[in-house]
């Protein structure tokens, strides 16, 4: 018998079928291994004519089909699919088992489908159920096969969004539950995939009487089926589910609280071990994360959490088509919780899990374009807390490409164009041009003339537009711009009739236009009816609801505006109330924070304007704005980031300090201009304390801090904007992970004995510990008062100077003024450069330093009680100056009336100067001082030539002028092509003094890159505060702008002699500007023989700077004063010990 005799091929498929038997008696998997390998060869010796060909591939199939579920091996899976392909192909249309081929074949491709997500078993198991109507007739199919087909009719639409797709799934489902073989159960169970149809019709389409037949139905079944506690759970699912989205558009409370309901007991009536329970609990929590939404219970969205992440772990590894829903639904619950508790990493997880959910799921999914918006939704709520623009500009983005994703007629098309009209009118607000706002107007019409007038949502897409037309009338005055704004609120609270949150947020916004209606029309029916919806918005919130504390206060600045209007001193009364309750409570710290602040500075300025006794009131207002400075200067940000959200805090806390000065609070004063100078410096130095003492108390607590401190030193200098958007977001959330880590083990910290001020700001008795060296004057400066508070070795108490010839606009003046000398003078640069006479109006720097000595110093050294000095200059007296404002970048040292034939009329008469960014860095780290623990060595760098920058010939003589005074002091010499990045780098971790004599740049439009620069590149700003050293001492800054900082970030003195500080070098020579060339060895030669001789200390530095400058003065001093002499000897400061 040959191997092709149709014979041998029956015996290998007895033996087949023999063997399958045997596995159905034993269930062993050798019965079924050897009935598939009999049934292959079987095949392989049969030809396609044999008559039991197909019977015999649908055998090898179901075999196969077995051998999968035992073992979930793919391949068997693929292998049954093509078994039955083969039986439906070979088995001609007649064949009394192709009606049994077909379905098994379809349902075979949508088990792969729900494994792969392959759209093409789809379209495979809709052709097979297809091909069997041609085969059976309808009134013949078994209901489950109906079912099947619409069901997988139903999962393709959810990916291609064919419509018609979804019209013949409803057919089918309809066909199946009206089958007349139909048992109660099963009818039941068709029932509810027939309303599940149509609640998808109406989720796209937005027909109501698709969900009103949805309910009608389910309501139906659940009053029938008893009997089956897993159908009637799956209806209950369901029911809840077409509650739900009822709720969504009508707002009906029964509708949400029976959705909750049903949705639990669905779940109640299911085991962990049924394989549908993971969609029950997913569900549910959708329904109590928008019943939160609604009434604001916390304890809904905590559940809600809860039952996402279960579901997640129910889901079976068959499950991965629907990983993308469940993560997009556990990521919704977090960021709501975040709306409310402001726990960050809540919205960094959901950010990674949609942007997880969008690589996920195929462009072809109709349910993409919602995953991208809802992204969107979470860039925009971290936004709103971290201020960060980076991700604003992604919402715009997510917003832009879910809209270009849906058609016009999508109804989620309205809802996508609705956010992005809200976004770009933010994107205005933070420094956009006038194309964001014209762009968001005109989304905004679109979304409303795209959504029907019955549609809960039109109230929210007037909302937006009604902002987008204020937001335009503020920045461009068009009348109708305010009329169109009122109008749209005013539609929006209208067409909302539940008296809800929404409703409140809409009076909100009407509110918020009439009152910028008022401000330009002066109506009084304006401003009333502002106040009107204002305290009805209060109304409709609970009182824990963060809203309410923003309602009441724009409640406060209404008040406020009538009260400048009309004089009513009750507006006054009731305006200071609201603003009072606004910050009197505690979560006024999680809200927005240009609100916040914003808020604060109009209730600070209501009750200063209203009388003398209100001083107090306003001091507990600023108080309330220093006490953000925190979050404004989080940990969590990278040090560039937070230098761009502490510009504000600089005017702040002046004006801040300025009301306790008028209070008579001078501690508190200075503890303020402490806390709100050089916040970004002083975030880095805390990162940097020794934890000496809390390692011998708590050595792992002490270690685990200085791990952290130093992961969150280095991730917070990191540069990003090369990085791609996963790389940058990955890095922003470990930087936020490790602050919040930092601020966890700060407060075990200070929750042990003796360390409840851990890192805490300082208060005065620490602060005072910076006077070992001298008197420290703060010289305040702002609109309301300009002050000096001085801080005396010998006293425990702050000694207040009024200034009353100094004002905030005389400062600016002076500041503006000295800008133009240097401007005119080119002093961008040092260099060799000549001065040419007659080229601008001379004599200014003079007039500049007599009004600093008129208006400033006189009066702080006056009462001081300090005379010229007749003895030594070694006994002068020390002053560390400590300005704020613009008067950081006057040469307060130098003031003085420099035409007066006696001494007596200058600084340099009285005292020996210095300056400092902080009373922090003068707070001695140990005791005794460094210098002269160890024997000092300097690394003195010079460039000469440095490539594409000017010649600096005389650097060569400096360093010269360095080894001269040596006297045995170790001096490491860097010249031109030696002084590498590489090798001074190096250098400075081998020497304690450093000396620069060489070109530098302050970087005015990004500090941090501010550099010097050397033979083969630069050293910036930016490296230097990464390098930190307990050995170095000093730093001579040879260079020009060395001392000058960003005019944006007053306070926080970023420049290049600031950052030497920063990097461990505790007494800094600078320059406030370019020197001369030449005038380089002559101070350099100045300081160091003082400095070196009897032996170094570092200590001497400023006593060695005013030396070397008064010699400088004296020998360059023209018969005629003019500013050439001025800049040659002004520049040069000293900062620090």
């Amino acid at each position: 018998m040959s191997d092709h005799d149709a014979s041998k091929a029956d015996v290998y498929f007895t033996r087949g079928k023999l063997c399958f038997r045997l596995f159905q008696l034993r269930r062993k998997t050798e019965d079924l291994d050897n009935c598939i390998r009999a049934l292959e060869q079987g095949k392989t010796i049969a030809t396609d004519s044999h008559p039991d060909y197909p019977d015999c591939e649908f055998a090898l199939g179901s075999a196969l089909k077995i051998r999968f579920q035992l073992h979930s091996t793919m391949s068997d899976l693929d292998s049954c699919i093509c078994s039955f392909q083969r039986a439906v192909e070979f088995a001609p249309e007649t064949h009394a088992n192709k009606p049994i081929f077909l379905p098994a074949l379809g349902f075979e491709c949508i088990q792969r489908f729900q494994t792969t997500g392959n759209v093409a078993d789809l379209d495979l198991a809709i052709q097979s159920y297809q091909h069997l109507h041609t085969v059976l007739p309808l009134d013949r199919q078994p209901p489950d096969t109906l079912y099947r087909l619409g069901y997988a009719l139903l999962r393709r639409f959810e990916h291609r969004g064919d419509p018609a797709d979804l019209d013949a799934a409803i057919i089918s489902h309809r066909s199946a539950a009206e089958s007349p073989s139909n048992s109660r159960t099963g009818k039941a169970t068709y029932l509810r995939s027939l309303a599940d149809c149509l609640v998808v019709r109406f989720e796209y389409f937005g027909d109501v009487n698709d969900l009103d037949e949805a309910i009608s139905a389910l309501r139906g079944i659940i009053e029938s089926v008893n009997e089956s506690p897993l159908v009637l759970a799956g209806c209950l699912c369901s029911y809840g589910n077409a509650l739900f989205l009822r709720f969504q558009r009508f707002r009906s409370r029964d509708d949400i609280e029976e959705a909750a309901d049903v949705q639990k007991r669905a779940i109640a009536l299911s085991p962990d071990s049924f394989s549908g329970k993971h969609s029950y609990l997913t569900n549910l929590g959708n329904t109590l994360v928008a019943r939160f939404g609604q009434y604001g219970d916390i304890n809904d969205l905590d559940d809600a959490i809860a039952l996402q992440h279960r579901a997640i772990d129910l889901l079976p590894d068959t499950g991965l088509i629907h990983k993308p829903v469940y993560f997009a639904n556990l990521a919704n619950s977090l960021s709501s919780r975040f709306g409310r508790s402001k726990q960050l990493i809540d919205i960094d997880t959901a950010i990674s899990l949609l942007t997880q959910v969008i690589d996920m799921t195929p462009n072809a999914r109709k349910d993409k374009p919602a995953h991208i918006f809802t992204l969107g939704n979470a860039y925009l709520l971290r936004f709103g807390w971290l201020d960060d623009l980076k991700d604003l500009e992604n919402a715009i983005m997510c917003y832009r490409r879910a809209v270009g994703l849906v058609a016009d007629n999508d109804p989620t098309k309205a809802l996508y164009l609705g956010h992005l009209g809200g976004s770009l009118y933010r994107r205005f607000n933070r420094g956009g041009g006038r194309e964001h706002i014209e762009e968001a107007i005109a989304v905004g019409n679109r979304a409303v003339s795209l959504t029907p007038q019955d549609h809960p949502l039109l109230a929210n897409y007037l909302s937006h537009l009604g902002y987008s037309y204020m937001i335009r009338f503020d920045s461009y005055g068009e009348q109708t711009d305010i009329e169109k704004s009122v109008f749209c609120h005013r539609q929006a609270v209208e067409r909302t009739i539940n008296e809800g949150t929404d409703k409140a947020s809409y009076l909100n916004g009407l509110g918020l236009a009439l009152s910028h209606s008022f401000q330009h029309s002066k109506e009084a029916r304006d401003i009333n009816e502002s106040i009107d919806v204002f305290q009805r918005a209060i109304k409709l919130v609970p009182a824990e609801h963060p809203g309410n504390l923003i309602f009441m206060g724009h409640l406060g600045s209404a008040f406020k505006y009538r009260l400048e209007a009309f004089g009513d001193p009750d507006d006054r009364d009731m305006a200071m109330d609201a603003f009072r309750t606004a910050f009197s409570d505690s979560r006024s710290k999680n809200g927005d924070l240009s609100f916040y602040r914003q808020t604060c500075r109009a209730w600070a300025g209501l009750v200063l304007r209203s009388s003398p006794e209100t001083l107090a009131e306003s001091f507990a207002a600023w108080e309330s704005l220093v006490d953000l400075i925190p979050r404004t200067a989080w940990l969590g940000r990278t040090i560039s980031e937070r230098h761009g959200q502490v510009s504000a805090i600089g005017e702040d806390v002046r004006r801040a300090a300025a009301i306790a000065t008028l209070c008579g609070r001078y501690t508190e004063a200075v503890e303020w201009l402490e806390q709100g100078r050089a916040v970004i410096w002083g975030q880095q130095l805390n990162l940097r304390a020794p934890v000496d003492e809390l390692m011998l108390k708590e050595p792992e607590l002490a270690q685990e801090l200085t791990r952290v401190a130093a992961e969150l030193d280095a991730v917070s200098t990191r540069v990003d904007q090369e990085w791609s958007l996963e790389t940058a977001e990955g890095a922003a959330q470990r930087n936020r992970r490790l602050a919040e880590e930092w601020e966890e083990l700060t407060k075990k910290t200070r929750a042990i004995p003796g360390f409840e001020n851990f890192l805490q700001p300082k208060r005065l008795p620490e602060l005072q510990k910076a006077t070992r060296s001298g008197h420290i004057v703060l010289l305040n400066v702002a609109m309301q008062n300009c002050s000096a508070l001085v801080l005396s070795p010998d006293s425990k108490e702050v000694m207040h100077v009024p200034l009353p010839r100094l004002s905030y606009q005389l400062a600016e003046t002076l500041k503006n003024n000295l800008r133009s000398v240097l401007d005119a003078s080119h002093t961008r640069a040092r260099s060799s450069r000549p001065y040419i006479p007659g080229a601008r109006k001379d004599g200014n720097l003079a007039h500049i330093l007599s009004i600093i000595w008129k208006t400033i110093v006189k009066p702080v050294l006056d009462r001081l009680g300090f005379e010229v000095s007749k003895s030594d200059v070694d006994t002068l007296p020390r002053i560390c100056w400590c300005p704020t404002g613009p008067l950081a970048f006057l040469p307060i040292h130098a003031a003085g009336l420099y035409d007066q034939p006696v001494r007596g009329y200058t600084t340099s008469d009285f005292v020996i100067s210095s300056y400092t960014p902080t009373l922090s860095t003068l707070i001695p780290t140990s005791e005794p001082p460094v210098s002269g623990q160890r024997t000092p060595s300097i690394l003195a760098v010079g460039q000469r030539n440095t490539p594409s920058l000017g010649s600096l010939p005389h650097t060569g003589d400096e360093i010269m002028k360095i080894r001269d005074n040596a006297n045995g002091f170790q001096v490491h010499v860097l010249e031109d092509e030696d002084a590498t990045v590489d090798r001074v780098r190096e250098g400075m971790t081998k020497n304690n003094w450093l000396h620069l004599a060489c070109h530098a740049l302050q970087m005015s439009n990004s500090p941090l890159r501010s550099a010097f620069y050397l033979h083969d590149g630069s050293l910036t700003l930016e490296e230097l505060i990464t390098k930190t050293a307990s050995h170095t001492e000093f730093a001579f800054l040879s260079a020009c702008q060395t001392s000058t900082g960003d005019e944006d970030l007053s306070e926080e003195a970023v420049h290049l002699a600031a950052g030497m500080q920063l990097a461990g070098y505790r007494s800094v020579i600078a320059t406030m500007w370019s020197i001369k060339d030449e005038d380089g060895p002559v101070v350099a030669d100045g300081v160091y023989s003082r400095l070196l001789l009897p032996k170094p200390d570092s200590t001497r530095a400023a006593l060695a700077l005013h030396c070397a400058v008064k010699r400088l003065r004296e020998d360059t001093k023209p018969k005629q004063l003019n500013d050439a002499w001025f800049l040659r000897w002004v520049p040069f400061i000293h900062m620090g010990v």
